[in-house]
């Protein structure tokens, strides 16, 4: 069973959104050489409200992302970025919390010591492979577009007077 309920919020959205609005302007980022890094590792999920997803689910969190993609080849890096970045995703998922925030206490067993997520409104989205200042300004800039299209979408099933989303 998937972890991902149908909604407004979909892969499909999701992956137009990154592809058309925030990779273009990462990119640019990594290449212009204002970060110590030039490859990333990005997920983008939500908080287990959205996604329905729980720990002990009997599914794995993979199965709850909506985007699990990279700029520049991972293997050029000493880091794991992609767990890394599913690490991040997930204590986020869980807490609700960006994992700039998250208190020590809330980290399990082989959950990541890094951070650099965002979390708005439930979106949930992870980067690893620069400083995680960076790593968190990109996850916001992913989680913004994506509620930004999630608020169109909404905008386009009122427009249509529908009663329910389909």
């Amino acid at each position: 069973m998937s972890a991902i309920i149908q909604g407004i919020l979909t892969r499909s959205l999701v992956e137009r959104v990154y592809r058309r609005l925030v990779r273009p302007c990462i990119e640019q980022v990594l290449d212009s050489g204002a970060t110590d890094g030039k490859v990333l590792a990005i997920v983008v999920t939500a908080t287990k409200e959205i996604t329905l997803w729980t720990p002990d689910g009997g599914t794995l969190f993979e199965n709850s992302c909506f985007l699990i993609t990279n700029i520049g080849d991972l293997t050029e890096s000493k880091y794991p970025l992609a767990e890394i970045a599913l690490k991040k995703a997930r204590v986020s998922a869980v807490t609700g919390l960006p994992t700039s925030k998250v208190p020590p206490q809330y980290l399990l067993y082989l959950d990541t010591l890094y951070w650099g997520s965002a979390v708005i409104d439930g979106i949930v989205a992870a980067c690893s492979g620069v400083d995680p200042h960076h790593d968190e300004m990109f996850s916001y800039w992913i989680a913004a577009a994506v509620q930004a299209e999630a608020k169109a979408e909404y905008n386009r099933y009122l427009r249509a007077n529908a009663d329910f989303v389909k």
